[in-house]
């Protein structure tokens, strides 16, 4: 299971929620059966209003007041590398295997470079 989890206005997550609802290639999983459930939670009914309480409740406070900006930062950095190693292969490849092979070298670079972080 996947999750993506963000903080926004209602407005942002409106938007969000539409692009993903209309995403192509998500329907095409979906009619692949590659993917079989997608949730959105409600806008209107927000249950996590503040940031620093989605970590650890064990966490001090000084760190759950700041691990935000370390999140963001590391979640940017997946997301930059997923975006470069995707710009590297034959874009008329079929998407499923273009995923596969971004996944595959996201798993050799953490193996090689980042696993003991």
């Amino acid at each position: 299971m996947f999750s993506f989890i963000f903080y926004s206005s209602v407005d942002t997550a409106d938007r969000i929620y539409h692009q993903i609802k209309n995403n192509e290639l998500l329907q095409w999983l979906k009619t692949e059966q590659t993917i079989i459930w997608t949730g959105f939670d409600d806008i209107a009914n927000n249950r996590r209003p503040d940031i620093t309480k989605s970590g650890d409740a064990k966490w001090p406070d000084e760190i759950k007041k700041t691990w935000p900006n370390f999140i963001m930062g590391a979640s940017q950095m997946w997301l930059d590398l997923v975006t470069e190693y995707a710009s590297q292969l034959d874009a008329d490849e079929e998407p499923l295997i273009r995923y596969q092979q971004v996944q595959i070298r996201m798993t050799e670079v953490w193996r090689d470079h980042g696993q003991h972080a």
